[in-house]
């Protein structure tokens, strides 16, 4: 078991996912020990699958993840020997308000984290035509739903919506295009933020960037399409697809800013 436990820490470069999974790790030989439930924080989709490879290492009981795998990105995993009995609302909870035009994702979260909220305690943040959701454990709900009475200028009231509906999601994100002479990540990053190039080894070193949630510091990482760039302050993109080469062999790019 011991080996195994160090195979799976050791495969983990990033400090913060390594953390992540090792208290996983704890909580799982404790409820395998005691026959009970455990119900993780909210989970970037890397961490879920070390989690999920994690309990087919080191348990025999059942899991789900919650609330949506399909819909959501950060999530939770429920562990139990009777986990298909359990009420998921008992450690989730969802509450929506009525969405505002100019609120967007960075508001809600900068709202939430102002109020003492571990970012941990709070999975996504979505928007529908006419709403505004946040999911969030069930122990915070009613201390959020108290205290979150407004948003950047604007004031809103939040109410329990566990009927919600994933299916009326709208992406709240926006399109662009650029042409780089490489796909190295300090290279792309400079464009997508409008950074200069020789300033960006300080975003990498200090750690403010992040690739698929890791954090990376190397400037001639080689991005691939579908990667999530994450650059602290400045937001979260993700490169799409290269669309072509130039006359001057330069890439066209297509990549989305999350709003």
């Amino acid at each position: 078991m011991n080996i195994e436990y160090s195979k799976i820490l050791n495969h983990i470069q990033d400090i913060e996912t390594k953390q992540t999974i090792k208290k996983f790790i704890d909580s799982l030989f404790v409820v395998e020990r005691s026959g009970g439930t455990y119900c993780s924080d909210f989970l970037t989709p890397n961490e879920i699958d070390y989690c999920i490879k994690s309990i087919n290492t080191f348990s025999s009981f059942d899991y789900k993840i919650i609330p949506n795998s399909d819909k959501c990105e950060r999530n939770c995993i429920l562990i139990s020997p009777y986990v298909s009995s359990l009420d998921i609302y008992d450690y989730i909870n969802i509450i929506s308000t009525d969405k505002i035009d100019n609120i967007n994702h960075r508001d809600v979260l900068g709202s939430l984290l102002a109020l003492g909220i571990n970012r941990s305690k709070v999975g996504d943040i979505l928007f529908t035509d006419k709403k505004i959701t946040i999911i969030l454990r069930t122990s915070l709900s009613n201390y959020v739903l108290q205290n979150l009475l407004s948003i950047s200028k604007y004031k809103v009231s939040f109410s329990l919506d566990n009927n919600f509906s994933f299916d009326d999601l709208i992406e709240n994100t926006k399109k662009y295009f650029a042409i780089v002479s490489s796909l190295r990540l300090d290279l792309i990053i400079s464009e997508i933020i409008n950074y200069p190039r020789n300033k960006t080894s300080s975003l990498l070193n200090s750690g403010k960037i992040k690739v698929n949630y890791e954090e990376i510091k190397k400037s001639h990482y080689e991005l691939k399409e579908g990667d999530i760039i994450s650059v602290k302050g400045f937001g979260r993109f993700k490169f799409l697809n290269i669309l072509g080469v130039t006359k001057k062999n330069k890439y066209k790019i297509e990549y989305i800013k999350y709003e």
